[in-house]
């Protein structure tokens, strides 16, 4: 974390992050975050060519439905 608080959730466990925290997150593990603070929050992302290649596609595929982008990534997404 480089700024702020993010919640985050790495399977079950839920936690929040503040300044000069580290998580990490294995392949295959269910997660997500959110900015759980005030302000706003500024993290550091290190990841995979593969995932960065899925979150570029999502962003610029708008004719694409996101589900297919997910599968053709060997991905997929959690209901909440």
């Amino acid at each position: 974390m480089l700024d702020g608080e993010l919640e985050i959730l790495e399977g079950e466990e839920r936690r929040i992050l503040a300044t000069g925290e580290l998580a990490y997150i294995p392949a295959g593990t269910v997660h997500t975050f959110a900015n759980r603070g005030p302000g706003q929050t500024r993290i550091l992302v290190v990841m995979t060519p593969e995932v960065a290649e899925l979150i570029t596609a999502l962003h610029s595929e708008p004719g694409t439905s996101p589900d297919v982008i997910w599968a053709r990534y060997n991905a997929s997404v959690v209901p909440g």
